[in-house]
C-alpha cells in the first residue's frame, strides 16, 4: 500500500531522485522542470545558488518529514491500521484515502488543517527551489557530492551508477565550496576520494598517497575532537613535567638521610614539591631535635641536599646558590610557623 502524499496537496513539489542529501532522502536538482517565464537568478554565481539550494533541500527534507508525521495522525484518526504484524508495514489506506475518510466524517477536523499546513510548507519551499533549478538547467556547472559513508567517494552527481546499490539510498553531503570549479580542481581537492566514473581524469590512490581535503561534517567534528584530545594530552604532559623531578640517572630522585644510630631514612621522589618538602622537613626536625638535646636523632642531610640542589639546577637552569637560598627560606619559614629555633 502506498504512503505517498495526497497528490492534490503537493502541486509542483520536487520528488526524491538519486541518493540521499545528508541523512535524509531527497534528490539532486532535477533537470525536468516546468517552464517559467524568466530566469530571476541568471545574475547569480553558481556557488551562491548551490549554497542556497543545499539549505533549501535541508528545509524541504524536514518539511516532508513533518508532512509524514501529520499523515500518520490522519491514518490513526481514520481508523486505519498497518498491514504487517505488531503495527509494522505500510498502511492499508493511502494518505489520500485517510485524508478523505477524515474529511467525510468531519471537514473541520484539526488533523486536516494540521496536515494541510505542513503540505503548504513543502509547496512553499519547492516553489523557491524551482527557479534555482531552472537556472542550473540553463547553464549547468560542475558540482561535487561526498558520499558520507566510511571513506565515501566524491561524485559529480548523486545519480552516479556506483551509488545507491544497497537497500537504502546513498547519503551525500553537498560540497558547495567546489561548485563551478574545474574537474582538475575538484579531483585535486578530493584526492583518493575522487570517483573515477564521475571524474575520468582522477588518479587512483589511497589516503596516504592522495590525501583529501573533502571531509564530511562528522569527519570534521571527529578530527576536531581528536586534536582537542591531543592538545589536552600535551598540556597534561607539560603540567606533569613542570611538577616532576628526576635523579642523576633520569629515574626517581632518591634521597637518603643517615642517622647517628646507623638507621638510614630513604625516600624516593618523582615530583619537585614532595622532594623539597621532605628536605625542608628534615632540616626542621633536626633543629627541633637539637633544641631538645636529642642529638642521636639528628639526621645527616648534607648529601641529600646536594643531590636535590643538583636536580633543581639541572631542571631550572639556575645556580646552586639560588636553589640553596630558596630552600633556606622555606626552612626558615617552616621553623617560624612551628616555633622551632
Amino acid at each position: 500500500m502506498s504512503t505517498s502524499l495526497p497528490s492534490r496537496h503537493l502541486k509542483g513539489a520536487a520528488d526524491s531522485t538519486g541518493g540521499q542529501f545528508r541523512t535524509t532522502a531527497h534528490g539532486e536538482p532535477s533537470l525536468s522542470l516546468s517552464p517559467v517565464p524568466a530566469r530571476p537568478h541568471a545574475h547569480r554565481e553558481p556557488q551562491d545558488i548551490d549554497v542556497e539550494l543545499a539549505g533549501l533541500y535541508s528545509e524541504l527534507s524536514t518539511a516532508k518529514q513533518r508532512v509524514a508525521g501529520a499523515a500518520r495522525g490522519l491514518h490513526y484518526t481514520a481508523g486505519d491500521s498497518k498491514t504487517g504484524p505488531y503495527g509494522r508495514g505500510p498502511w492499508k489506506m493511502t494518505d489520500q484515502e485517510a485524508y478523505d475518510v477524515v474529511a467525510a466524517k468531519n471537514p473541520e477536523h484539526a488533523d486536516l488543517a494540521f496536515y494541510d499546513e505542513r503540505v503548504a510548507k513543502v509547496e512553499e519551499i519547492a516553489a523557491v527551489i524551482e527557479p534555482l533549478n531552472v537556472e542550473y538547467a540553463a547553464r549547468p556547472w560542475p558540482r561535487a557530492f561526498l558520499a558520507t559513508s566510511s571513506d565515501g567517494h566524491v561524485h559529480s552527481s548523486m545519480r552516479c551508477p556506483t551509488c545507491n546499490r544497497g537497500e537504502s539510498a546513498t547519503q551525500f553531503q553537498w560540497m558547495t565550496d567546489y561548485s563551478d570549479q574545474s574537474e582538475e580542481d575538484i579531483v585535486a581537492a578530493a584526492g583518493y576520494r575522487a570517483c573515477t566514473t564521475c571524474y575520468p581524469s582522477a588518479p587512483i590512490g589511497d589516503k596516504h598517497t592522495l590525501p583529501t581535503k573533502m571531509l564530511s561534517h562528522d569527519e570534521v567534528s571527529k578530527e576536531a575532537a581528536r586534536r582537542e584530545r591531543e592538545a589536552k594530552a600535551v598540556e597534561k604532559a607539560h603540567a606533569k613535567a613542570a611538577k616532576a623531578i628526576a635523579g642523576p640517572d633520569g629515574g626517581p630522585l632518591v634521597l637518603i638521610a643517615p642517622h647517628p644510630n646507623g638507621w638510614n631514612e630513604t625516600e624516593s621522589f618523582t615530583t619537585e614539591a614532595s622532594a623539597v618538602q621532605w628536605l625542608v622537613g628534615e632540616h626542621v626536625d633536626n633543629a627541633r631535635h637539637a633544641q631538645r638535646g636529642d642529638h642521636q636523632y639528628v639526621a645527616d642531610v648534607e648529601e641529600a641536599q646536594r643531590l636535590l640542589v643538583d636536580a633543581l639546577v639541572a631542571k631550572h637552569g639556575t645556580s646552586r646558590e639560588e636553589q640553596e637560598e630558596i630552600i633556606a627560606k622555606k626552612v626558615a619559614a617552616k621553623k617560624k610557623r612551628e616555633g622551632v629555633a
